[in-house]
């Protein structure tokens, strides 16, 4: 008995004394890890930009049509966001929204660019824009709809004065023209056409993720379908001036190395109507950079055009 009391004091002075840390859990009161940007706040979902964020990008996280984004939140030009800025992601959220949060109608002046988003601050030097209103010395800054994995491009900026405003002189008469190519070819339920004249220089691969057409300087480049604008800019480092159109919530078609851009975001196409005329790559030469994507995916053009 002597003995075992002393050892019952050693073994409690033993559990006393072992130190057991508590756990410390860090949690971020109303926002989803896994979606950067993303709070809630009082009941209403909010994303707040990021550095590199832009709204087609936003739009796509999210699954919401990028021009019910935009028009939710009063923005008139998808380039002109703001680090910091909120924006509500559902008609709900407009509502009685709480007074810290900032959701304003005026444009901003700020592009947000990252090395994922490569944004041009000016229009490059000796290219042209003819759309239905003036054009904006701002970058749009839209993020390809693509797969993210395909923004591997380095961030940059230009410096210089702003280029004229240009308008377009007689506002009445759209950009069809009679030599645009002929003949479809009906996939997804989606008729297509050339976008262009010319050979294939640059086949379909993973690394090109479209084909290039050559073709001569201001050669006419066509909507390959029918479809809305959902970029016209200079914002991706290596497709020069680009257009993308959206056909449906399945294919998009891009159109790259432009020296003169016809139409502008929102504007609605049909096909074989001119958007653009065919300009010159990094390297010199003139020709047409085309792609299509299915589900954001690059997809072989080749295959969704008529046999010539």
């Amino acid at each position: 008995m002597k003995l075992i009391f002393p050892l019952i004091v050693v073994l409690l002075s033993a559990c006393a004394s072992t130190p057991y840390p508590v756990p410390v859990v860090e949690r971020q009161i109303g926002r989803d890890a896994s979606s950067p940007g993303l709070h809630q706040f009082d009941g209403r979902r909010l994303h707040v930009v990021q550095h590199g964020d832009t709204l087609y990008g936003i739009a796509r996280r999210y699954g919401i049509d990028s021009y019910q984004l935009a028009q939710m939140n009063g923005i008139t030009d998808p380039g002109q966001l703001r680090i910091g800025q909120e924006l509500l992601l559902s008609v709900s959220d407009r509502h009685e929204a709480p007074g810290d949060i900032s959701v304003s109608n005026e444009p901003r002046i700020f592009a947000v660019t990252s090395p994922d988003d490569q944004v041009f601050n000016t229009v490059a030097p000796g290219v042209t824009y003819a759309p239905s209103a003036t054009l904006k010395t701002e970058p749009k800054g839209v993020m390809l709809p693509y797969s993210e994995a395909a923004r591997e491009q380095l961030a940059s900026s230009r410096t210089g004065q702003p280029y004229e405003k240009v308008t377009i002189s007689n506002p009445g008469v759209d950009n069809r023209d009679t030599k645009k190519p002929v003949g479809s070819k009906k996939i997804g339920g989606i008729d297509w056409i050339w976008p262009t004249d010319g050979r294939i220089q640059d086949n379909f691969s993973e690394k090109s993720r479209g084909v290039g057409i050559a073709g001569g300087a201001n050669q006419s480049v066509h909507a390959s379908a029918s479809g809305t604008v959902v970029y016209s800019g200079s914002g991706l480092r290596g497709y020069g001036n680009l257009v993308i159109i959206k056909h449906d919530d399945t294919y998009l078609s891009a159109y790259g190395h432009n020296s003169r851009v016809l139409v502008q975001e929102g504007d609605r196409v049909v096909r074989g109507q001119k958007i653009a005329e065919m300009g010159q790559t990094d390297n010199g030469s003139t020709k047409l950079h085309f792609e299509i994507r299915k589900q954001g995916q690059p997809v072989n053009p080749l295959e969704f055009l008529p046999a010539r």
